[in-house]
Order: C-alpha cells, then sequence, then structure tokens
C-alpha cells in the first residue's frame, strides 16, 4: 500500500518558485539591495522558466 501523497505536477511547481521567487526578490528590494542585481536576477529566472 502506497501512502506517500502524487508528487505535485512541473506546473505547480513553477508556480510555486515563481511565487517564492517574487517574495524574495521584493524583500531583498525592500532592504535596499542593488535594485539592478534584483532585476537581473528576475529577469534571468523568467528567460530561464520559459
Amino acid at each position: 500500500m502506497n501512502t506517500m501523497p502524487a508528487a505535485p505536477s512541473m506546473i505547480v511547481i513553477q508556480q510555486r518558485d515563481k511565487a517564492m521567487l517574487d517574495y524574495a526578490l521584493a524583500q531583498r528590494s525592500a532592504w535596499g539591495d542593488c535594485r539592478a542585481k534584483v532585476d537581473g536576477a528576475k529577469a534571468w529566472n523568467e528567460n530561464v522558466s520559459d
């Protein structure tokens, strides 16, 4: 008998990761980190996930 739950789909994983990235980047910019680094990381993530 398999009692492990089914793994989430790749779409769900990508949506979760994007939400977490947006949150993390918002926190970094809120604490005064270099905006160019934040924008660069976000742009990189958007290109990688497409």
